[in-house]
């Protein structure tokens, strides 16, 4: 091949990544579209469980949300309590979140935790050795691992037994919660 040839194939290959890019910015908004009609259609359903099942289903979809979204909702679920790195990381395992995926979980939920303290949308606070909740308690997306948090914490438990990542979260801090005791 010559440097024209090559240049001519470069200039393809970026053509092509423009209109993935843009290909894929329509399918994330169609899916965002999706996930609403979901959300709103299993809010119609008579039992709360059956809806919070729907829910957690559509998002099992989608895959799994990650660590910073899992720590997120952690801190949101109880927004007076200043949990401790250490507790995050129990808390996660218990709930089988995937932490074998990164080769130090511990030192990835310190940086999420101050990432979280320092940034912008000033959503945590350091407060001792651990850290707390201090943004709004507004959930974002309906179907957010947040939500779904806060919809398990209210006791709705899905029809088949199959608990979601939300769900395992909310025992896993019962139980800690319990051993305190």
């Amino acid at each position: 091949m010559t440097a024209d040839s090559y240049k001519t194939a470069l200039k393809e290959a970026k053509r092509e990544l423009f209109d993935l890019a843009q290909e894929r910015d329509k399918i994330n908004a169609r899916i965002s579209q999706v996930q609403g009609v979901i959300t709103s259609l299993a809010g119609m359903l008579n039992d709360p469980g059956e809806a919070l099942e729907e829910v957690a289903e559509a998002q099992a979809i989608l895959g799994p949300s990650g660590l910073t979204d899992a720590i997120r909702g952690i801190l949101r679920s109880d927004p007076r309590k200043t949990w401790t790195p250490v507790e995050v990381r129990n808390l996660l395992a218990t709930a089988n979140f995937p932490l074998g995926e990164y080769s130090n979980a511990l030192s990835a939920i310190h940086t999420v935790l101050k990432r979280l303290a320092k940034s912008p949308e000033n959503v945590a606070e350091k407060v001792g050795d651990g850290y707390r909740w201090v943004g709004t308690i507004s959930y974002g997306a309906p179907n957010s691992l947040a939500n779904q948090f806060a919809r398990a914490r209210e006791n709705l438990t899905p029809r088949t037994g199959h608990k979601g990542f939300g769900q395992r979260l909310v025992e896993a801090h019962n139980k800690s919660q319990d051993k305190k005791k």
